[in-house]
Order: C-alpha cells, then sequence, then structure tokens
C-alpha cells in the first residue's frame, strides 16, 4: 500500500507514496496527502517536513504553523 513508511509519533505515521510523503492515522486512514519531500516527526502537535525545497512546520491538519 506504501512505498514506506516512519514509525508513529503523537498519533500519526510518514507514508511514502509514489515519491511523497503523507501522514496516516492510526486506523491506517490519509489525514494529511502526500505532498512533501521530507517529513520529520510530529512532536505534539507540530511535524517539520520540506516542500518544494522551503522547510517548515505543520500541525496535525497539515496547515502551516509558527515554530
Amino acid at each position: 500500500r506504501f512505498d514506506g513508511a516512519s514509525i508513529f509519533s503523537s498519533g500519526l505515521a510518514g507514508v511514502y507514496i509514489e515519491g511523497k510523503w503523507g501522514f496516516i492515522d492510526r486506523d491506517g486512514q490519509m489525514v494529511i496527502e502526500p505532498q512533501y519531500e521530507r517529513v520529520g516527526q510530529f512532536v505534539g502537535d507540530r511535524c517539520q517536513v520540506q516542500k518544494d525545497g522551503v522547510v517548515y512546520f505543520i500541525d496535525k491538519n497539515g496547515n502551516a504553523v509558527d515554530e
């Protein structure tokens, strides 16, 4: 189903599909669509991601947030 995956942290796990990373919940439901070149792990409600060469933080809904 996935080309790669990371471990769960704060209830979400990164999944790699067709060259992009997104996030699933513990039920296996996609909660943030694959769109990132790189992802970290959620710490609390934030995770560092990279998209189009830009590194920033997102919340559990995929919205950009301040560090």
